[in-house]
């Protein structure tokens, strides 16, 4: 029990986290932004596969990062599938 002189606390207002659906994938942020970090990327080609896939993944972990900060990509790619 709360004695008569102790202040009640207040809670911290919180934003509300956003939610990976299909309306947020397809909204601005979503498909559409991807192809726009990837417009302009070029790729080293054969024999730098690997440098090739590195790049492309940190750009789509980037992209997911944008798209839900609170999700880790493994998370990203489990609730995108």
């Amino acid at each position: 029990m709360k004695k008569a002189n102790e202040v009640a606390k207040k809670k911290a207002s919180r934003r509300p986290r956003p939610k990976l659906d299909a309306i947020r994938l397809t909204g601005p942020r979503g498909f559409d932004e991807l192809t726009n970090l990837l417009k302009h990327e070029k790729f080293k080609g054969k024999g730098q596969e690997f440098a090739d896939l590195d790049t492309l993944m940190h750009k789509f972990e980037y992209w997911a990062h944008r798209l839900v900060p609170h999700l880790a990509f493994d998370d990203f790619i489990e609730k995108a599938e």
